[in-house]
């Protein structure tokens, strides 16, 4: 404590200030329920792994999982799909798909019947 009072007591003041405290309440709401979720919900209390990269691998993944969660949650699903699926315009690249390879089969047959 003593080697690195000078920078305690300049963090201190700055956690007093109202910037300080201003962004310390922004963390507690948007970091920190993060961490929360991932220790409760998702295992995170303990990394059966050895090391610290397997701990960060499974660290990556829980987070990967929960952002994956959230976003999933906040799509917006089309309530029929196959409507969305049965549309094929002109410029997609299935109709695309479906111009050369009919192409491909014609060239194909003709050249056939001529050998």
């Amino acid at each position: 404590m003593t080697m690195y009072y000078r920078e305690y007591e300049r963090m201190e003041a700055r956690l007093r200030s109202a910037k300080g405290k201003r962004l310390k309440r922004r963390r507690s709401a948007v970091v920190e329920p993060v961490f929360g979720s991932l220790l409760n919900y998702f295992g995170m209390r303990r990394s059966p792994g050895k090391g610290k990269d397997s701990a960060h691998k499974r660290m990556v993944m829980a987070a990967t999982a929960y952002n994956l969660k959230k976003w999933l949650l906040a799509k917006r699903w089309p309530k029929v799909i196959t409507q969305v699926l049965a549309l094929q315009p002109e410029g997609s690249f299935f109709a695309f798909m479906i111009r050369v390879t009919s192409r491909f089969i014609s060239s194909q047959k003709s050249c056939a019947t001529v050998t």
